[in-house]
């Protein structure tokens, strides 16, 4: 539900999910609630406050073992797991305001704070004879992350001369503090670990002539724990209004941390504090043209990132003793190209195609494991993939189909980890391509308070439509990751209600 007034605004919303698998001790539970508020008391100052809540619980029957029937090992390996579980809940709230003492000047202050409480457990049973390190395990994780941001946003634009000013400046300028605390209790072991992020960052846009945009930016993180980072980004953009056509181009570097996980392990698996963080080296050069009065977007981009320190996990320990460690490098290239028509006679078209190479470059003689081998594609990344969509929408009806197609990926096969067979190291195998298709219709009972039998409708209601969603809808039998069946053809019918 949701609603409000001209200057106020409010949002509750909850919803469940429950799923019960074929399999033993196989099924997932999830609630999630989120409220909203927002503030417009003028047009010098706004605020908004969210809450949200996902509190869910994962069942699963084996630790690697395959979902798919096709696919699963005989038993005893299979349904291993007959009471292992995951419990997570997870709430974030956070409020932002944005206030404008002066038309040039804006202030934007955000403060938020996230709470994670984990509880893992693997009860030894019956079934973990002779692997038993499998389970027993019970852990129960706190993590907390407390996040200060404070942007002020300068403005500046000469005299319009037309539709657009022919200059115009907005500098960016702030400071961001994050606190994140980890609490980890396990049969074996506790870790209590703080890590602070201190950062400046900056961004300066400018557009020239109307039609030429320039932006650059940069970032400096002063970490309590591990290599401060200097990162950055800068772009160009230039329109030919005689055409329609955009020229734009853009090359960056960014960073990752390591997670609590990687620097502190979690369960029987152990942590590398001495990890650096991921970086990545990202340009792109790219065009759009529109035709039919913008009706018609047409768009192509070339990309290249240069992946370095990646963090890979193995089952197996590493040289230093501990299951994550940095790699040296990959490389991913690529090109998309998306076709969009807009409302062209009740018509929308959308249509997307990326292609996308990937290899490892560097594998630190052989440090990176079975997942990382130079000279290998990285493992589930499709080579292309495409998706399209056509919605027709004639008054009070609309109807979407759209088909997503992947490629053959690299994937592990992780049964011979599971039964002890290839000496217990999974398998590279190719996980097939498949197409997906999902339809949507809705139609509206009530629209703009009039009824479909004619006249006025109840009192106060807006719109009325009835909505049926089919997903997979060829039934397409395929695996994302292999080994884990996705779900096959599935339906939802509900009703969508306006009120005022």
């Amino acid at each position: 539900i949701k609603g409000g007034t001209e200057k106020t605004g409010y949002l509750a919303s909850i919803s469940r999910l429950d799923t019960e698998g074929q399999f033993t001790n196989y099924c997932f539970y999830r609630t999630v609630g989120t409220l909203a508020f927002y503030l417009h008391p003028s047009d010098q100052a706004k605020a908004r406050l969210l809450y949200q809540v996902n509190a869910n619980r994962f069942d699963s029957t084996s630790d690697v073992g395959a979902t798919n029937s096709d696919l699963r090992l005989a038993a005893p390996f299979t349904d291993r797991e007959l009471n292992q579980y995951t419990k997570n809940i997870e709430q974030n709230v956070g409020t932002r305001l944005e206030l404008k003492p002066a038309k040039w000047l804006e202030y934007i202050p955000r403060v938020s704070y996230y709470h994670l409480d984990r509880e893992f457990s693997d009860a030894a049973d019956i079934l973990d004879i002779g692997r038993l390190f499998f389970s027993p395990t019970l852990t129960d994780t706190t993590q907390t992350r407390f996040q200060i941001d404070n942007q002020v946003n300068i403005r500046f634009a000469d005299k319009k001369d037309g539709p657009a000013p022919n200059f115009a400046s907005i500098t960016t300028l702030g400071f961001e503090y994050e606190d994140e605390r980890f609490f980890q209790e396990s049969l074996t072991t506790t870790i209590n670990q703080r890590r602070l992020a201190r950062s400046f960052y900056a961004q300066e846009q400018l557009t020239l002539w109307r039609d030429l945009t320039l932006t650059g930016g940069v970032r400096v993180d002063d970490f309590d724990v591990g290599k401060d980072e200097t990162t950055g980004k800068v772009s160009a953009a230039y329109r030919i209004r005689e055409s329609g056509m955009k020229i734009r181009g853009a090359w960056g570097r960014g960073v990752k941390r390591p997670s609590f996980t990687d620097l502190f392990g979690i369960s029987i698996f152990t942590g590398n504090p001495n990890l650096k963080s991921e970086q990545q080296d990202n340009w792109e050069f790219g065009a759009d043209q529109t035709f039919l009065g913008r009706k018609l977007k047409l768009s192509a981009t070339y990309y290249r990132s240069e992946l370095k320190d990646l963090i890979a996990f193995s089952f197996g320990a590493f040289p230093n003793g501990t299951n994550f460690e940095n790699i040296s490098e990959a490389r991913l290239k690529g090109a998309e190209f998306s076709l969009a028509l807009i409302d062209f006679h009740h018509f929308t078209v959308r249509v997307n195609y990326n292609t996308m190479d990937t290899e490892v470059l560097d594998d630190k003689n052989g440090l990176g494991g079975s997942s990382f081998l130079q000279g290998e594609e990285l493992l589930r990344r499709p080579n292309w993939w495409w998706s399209g969509s056509i919605t027709y929408q004639p008054d009070r009806m609309k109807l979407t189909v759209r088909v997503n197609s992947v490629s053959t990926r690299r994937d592990l096969d992780f049964r011979p980890f599971v039964d002890g067979s290839n000496g217990g190291a999974a398998l590279k195998v190719n996980n097939p391509g498949y197409t997906k298709v999902d339809l949507a219709y809705a139609y509206d009972i009530v629209k703009d308070y009039k009824s479909i039998l004619g006249g006025d409708a109840l009192k106060g209601v807006k719109r009325l439509s009835l909505e049926f969603k089919v997903n997979n809808l060829l039934d397409e039998d395929y695996d994302e990751a292999f080994g884990f069946n996705n779900p096959g053809i599935n339906w939802f019918a509900g009703f969508r209600l306006f009120f005022s």
